[in-house]
């Protein structure tokens, strides 16, 4: 009974010994990649992040770029920038209507 251990026990060692390297380089190649799967999430996720942080700044930046031409359009600014023009004030509008839109004349 011992002597049929002992053989069991050789027929692994020299199973072992006989696919070691390719166990070996199974191994390293199942390590590589796991380590290019992880390295591709990471690098995801970075991506991502910094896409987001983009996307905050720039909806930021439309909310300036909406509140500036608000303050823009205000009859204020026009009234101001036409003075500062030297353009000429009517008091009469005329109001022509067409067929399709209607048309002011000043």
């Amino acid at each position: 009974m011992f002597a049929n251990k002992k053989k069991n026990l050789n027929l692994v060692l020299d199973f072992i010994k006989c696919y070691q390297k390719r166990f070996l380089l199974f191994s390293l190649f199942l390590w590589l990649a796991y380590f290019l799967a992880v390295n591709n999430s990471a690098n995801q996720v970075f991506t991502l992040s910094d896409l987001n942080t983009q996307i905050k700044g720039i909806q930021s930046e439309v909310l300036l770029a909406k509140a500036r031409a608000t303050e823009l359009q205000s009859v204020e600014r026009i009234t101001a920038a036409s003075q500062n023009l030297n353009l000429v004030q009517t008091s009469n509008v005329f109001y022509l209507a067409g067929n399709k839109d209607v048309v002011a004349l000043r």
